[in-house]
Order: structure tokens, then C-alpha cells, then sequence
């Protein structure tokens, strides 16, 4: 007699598959650090960054015979930037599969989400100190939110919880309003938008002259309003559904994926607003220049904070769509290898959305 195969059923058999069982007596000591290594990795962020701002800067001076090794310091340093987020989301996808769960590993898994915003968190801490005439405090508050989240990890009690196996149903009246919520954001702006920015690889005269007629749908008297809402809401019920799912005890790829994406682009969104909205607030127009600076790229620039923040924005935001959607299509089909292959597709997608924008951003075009 078969039995039908739920999609938790498919994600805990590739969890099991992806991070094994934890027997030996050096697996239990790693388990026993693994918790605090997210916030580490978040704590050093910023160095990184000053790495890799000056292996920029090796690359923009230096002579003929000197460039490879320059180069070579870039993609160093570009893969420990991005080694945050990718360790981060390695560490809470293995504390979301480890049995039984401690109150240390619950945290850690925590942790494992707010550093895998670290790309961004950066961004919007300096957005905000800039409003408050403080840009000197990033780099202070930085290291005591980071420090203290490594010690609160590794200070909690290694006494085990009581793991939540699925989100409640009461839950899922939400879930279908978020859902329909997030349509009405991607008509009506974030696909035209990212679309937009697309447009800049050709030209960035071609990227405002696109902006300035998508303008008259979403900063049009009612459809600023209607936006900012979808987007508050959007916010908001992505952080009540985020809750319960990251305390999962079991939890496969997509799963984590969707957890760690969705509060990703919670933070990216935050910054993201801020930004455009303090800037039009002192009568600044928000468009490729206010992005790219008078000189036309960002590695013109002394500073590489944005870079990561402005690929890893399109990325996760497919990536979030595409683990929503990989679930509707599973229920539809009840089959997970189509859907797996459909949501992997999507993502990479993604991947060259980002890259394509980056690009343009780095001054490359088309059309000069």
C-alpha cells in the first residue's frame, strides 16, 4: 500500500541527505561552537569590506605588471564578503535540522538569519545614522550588536526545547493575504522596477527616461499610497509567518532559504525606503546619478558598502518568490523534482538580474 509524500516529507529526506547525523565526539564539540559562528561572521563584515574597498583601489592605481595580483586580491576579498551571507545561511540551515534542539542552537539558528542580512543591515544602520548626524557611530554600534549576539549565543543554556514541527493553520488566512499581497507589489512595482534597472546595461540616459514614465503609475497620488500599504503589509505579515517557521524542527533547503530570504528583503526593503524617502525629502531625485554619483559607477567611489547590498537585492527577491511558488507548484503537482528544478531556475535568474545590474552600476554599457 503507498503512501503519499507531503513536501515536508520531500524536505526532510534531502535534510537528512544535506546534513547527516551528528554521532562522533568531534561533531558534538563542532555543534557545540556552530551557534556563534553566524554572528562572528557578521562581526567581521565590515572588514571584509576594507579589504576589498582596497584591493579595488590596488586595481585603479596600479601599473601594468602589478594588475593580476591586484586582481586576484578583488575576487579574494569579493568571495569573503559574500562568505558571510553563504556561511550564514550554511549555519542556520544545519541548526534547523539538528535533533534534539537546544535553547543555544535555537538561537544560533536566530542569529543565523539577522547575519545573513549583514549586507544590507550595514547599509540601512548607515542610512539611518546619516538622518541622524551620526555616521560615526556605524562602525562602534557594529561591533557591540555583533559582539553581544556572540555571547548571548554561546552564554544560552545548552538545555533542549521543544521543537515546533509545523506552522499553525490558523496562520494560513495570512499566508493567502501575504500571497496576494506580494502580487499586487510585483505588478505594479518591483518587477517594472527591477526591470528598469535592467535597462541601465544599455545606457543609464535610457534608465531615467524609463523611470520617469514607471513613475506615473507608482508615485502617482494614488498609487504611492496604495504602494507604501502593500508594502508595510507585506512587511509586517512576512515577519508574523517568519516567527513560528524559523523555530521548525526540521527544516529542508527551500525552507531556509525562505526564512532567511524573507527577512533579507525585510531589512533590504527598510533600507531601501529610507533611503529614497529621506532623499526626496531634501529634494533630491532618486535616479540613476543618486545611485551611481556624478562620476557614473560606484568603483569611481571610496566605498563598497552598497555593492553587495544592491546584487544581493534582486537575488534574494527571486529567490523568496521562487520558494513561495515551488510550494504552490508542488501542491499542484504533488511531484518535487519539477518544482525543485523550476524554483533552481528561478534563482539563477535572479543571480543574472543582479549581475547585469552590478554591472551597469560599475559603469558598464551599451551605449556610453
Amino acid at each position: 500500500m503507498s503512501s503519499i509524500r507531503t513536501l515536508n516529507d520531500v524536505n526532510r529526506e534531502r535534510s537528512a541527505v544535506f546534513t547527516g547525523e551528528i554521532h562522533s565526539r568531534s561533531g558534538l564539540i563542532v555543534f557545540r561552537w556552530l551557534p556563534a559562528v553566524a554572528p562572528v561572521l557578521a562581526l567581521v563584515y565590515p572588514a571584509c569590506l576594507t579589504l576589498l574597498e582596497r584591493s579595488v583601489a590596488m586595481v585603479r592605481h596600479s601599473g601594468v605588471t602589478q594588475t593580476p595580483p591586484a586582481w586576484i586580491a578583488v575576487v579574494v576579498f569579493v568571495a569573503l564578503v559574500f562568505a558571510v551571507p553563504t556561511g550564514s545561511l550554511m549555519v542556520g540551515h544545519v541548526l534547523g535540522n539538528v535533533q534534539p534542539v537546544t535553547r543555544r542552537q535555537r538561537h544560533g539558528r536566530w542569529a543565523a538569519h539577522l547575519a545573513f542580512t549583514a549586507p544590507s543591515m550595514l547599509v540601512a544602520m548607515g542610512n539611518f545614522a546619516r538622518l541622524l548626524n551620526a555616521r560615526s557611530l556605524v562602525t562602534p554600534a557594529w561591533l557591540v550588536l555583533w559582539s553581544g549576539a556572540a555571547l548571548f549565543v554561546l552564554l544560552s543554556p545548552q538545555t533542549v526545547v521543544t521543537p515546533i514541527k509545523t506552522p499553525g493553520l490558523r496562520r494560513l488566512p495570512l499566508r493567502t493575504f501575504h500571497a496576494i499581497s506580494a502580487a499586487g507589489i510585483l505588478v505594479m512595482f518591483l518587477v517594472p522596477h527591477i526591470s528598469n534597472h535592467t535597462t541601465a546595461i544599455w545606457s543609464g540616459a535610457t534608465h531615467m527616461g524609463v523611470m520617469r514614465v514607471l513613475r506615473t503609475v507608482y508615485r502617482s497620488g494614488t498609487g504611492e499610497p496604495i504602494l507604501v500599504g502593500l508594502l508595510a503589509f507585506q512587511m509586517i505579515s512576512g515577519l508574523a509567518l517568519l516567527l513560528p517557521r524559523v523555530r521548525i524542527n526540521k527544516s529542508g533547503v527551500f525552507d531556509t532559504l525562505q526564512t532567511m530570504s524573507g527577512i533579507y528583503l525585510f531589512v533590504f526593503l527598510t533600507s531601501h525606503m529610507t533611503a529614497a524617502f529621506s532623499a526626496r525629502a531634501a529634494n533630491v531625485d532618486t535616479n540613476w546619478l543618486w545611485l551611481v554619483g556624478p562620476s557614473g559607477t560606484l568603483l569611481a567611489g571610496p566605498s563598497m558598502t552598497v555593492v553587495p547590498h544592491y546584487f544581493l537585492g534582486p537575488l534574494i527577491l527571486f529567490t523568496h518568490v521562487a520558494c513561495g511558488l515551488r510550494n504552490v507548484r508542488f501542491a499542484g503537482s504533488g511531484s518535487p523534482l519539477p518544482s525543485d528544478r523550476w524554483a533552481v531556475g528561478m534563482i539563477a535568474t535572479g543571480a543574472l538580474v543582479g549581475s547585469v545590474i552590478l554591472a551597469a552600476l560599475f559603469g558598464v554599457h551599451v551605449r556610453s
